[in-house]
């Protein structure tokens, strides 16, 4: 008995020790690591919570997609005035960059990569977010900053440069637009162009994740001795978040533009 008293303490300072790598300071706000946590596997698909967390981000994207162009308006009000207000920001500063003709056929993918990445950037400042934990075979929050997963950045650059491609041979011909990747250098630029936007939104996404973590548990300790500090500190950081969120979509957007 007395073995299996000192088994179970064992044990029990290993799941303590290890809960408390997992966290910023044994506070409850996850310490987030570069791969994103696995919640479930549908066959042979395994779901991950930034994966679960884009889901959601794009339902509720869509949802308001549908509710603001409903029941539109010649002379809008309201909700449609909100919504032209954005589009036609966005149509300006497209065609402003490729043209009046260009910019409208590419503004539908321009606009639907900036509304994701700010919805996204915006949805991971939730109250939540890396503190509701999955529990499964491990507890793992199950909700993460979908753009602080690589695999996120690297696919939204992959289909941008698809597209850009598949416009340049409908533009210029297949010989024609053949022609450009002559030089090997062009095409290291290609290849040079897809890993800077992936990289760039993913590594300031995952430094404001953990900047902010470490800033929300160093507020949770110190809460019972600097109320005010508590409570500014967070606040004042997660509105930088807010702003650099914006700003790095609107950055994704241009480069996008640019290719």
């Amino acid at each position: 008995m007395h073995i299996w008293n000192i088994a179970l303490s064992v044990v029990r300072a290993e799941e303590e020790a290890e809960a408390e790598e997992s966290t910023f300071l044994g506070t409850p706000f996850h310490r987030p690591g570069l791969a994103p946590e696995e919640l479930f596997s549908i066959g042979p698909i395994h779901v991950t919570n930034s994966m679960f967390t884009t889901v959601l981000v794009v339902l509720f994207v869509s949802l308001l997609a549908i509710w603001l162009t409903r029941r539109m308006q010649l002379i809008p009000g309201g909700k449609q005035n909100f919504l032209e207000v954005v589009v036609e920001g966005l149509l300006g500063l497209v065609e402003s960059a490729a043209g009046h003709r260009v910019g409208r056929i590419i503004l539908p993918l321009i606009g639907t990569l900036f509304v994701y990445i700010v919805a996204a950037n915006w949805f991971a400042l939730l109250p939540g977010i890396g503190t509701i934990l999955y529990h499964g075979e491990h507890d793992v929050p199950l909700l993460r900053a979908p753009n602080s997963d690589y695999n996120m950045t690297l696919a939204m650059a992959v289909l941008t440069m698809v597209i850009v491609q598949v416009a340049g041979f409908a533009a210029h011909g297949f010989g024609g637009h053949l022609k450009e990747y002559r030089n090997p250098f062009n095409i290291i630029d290609e290849f040079a162009r897809l890993l800077s936007l992936s990289v760039r939104l993913f590594a300031n996404v995952f430094a404001g994740e953990v900047l902010v973590g470490v800033m929300l548990a160093l507020s949770f300790l110190a809460f019972q001795y600097f109320i005010v500090i508590a409570f500014a500190v967070p606040a004042m950081f997660i509105a930088l978040e807010i702003f650099f969120g914006a700003i790095q979509a609107l950055v994704f957007a241009l480069l996008s533009l640019s290719t």
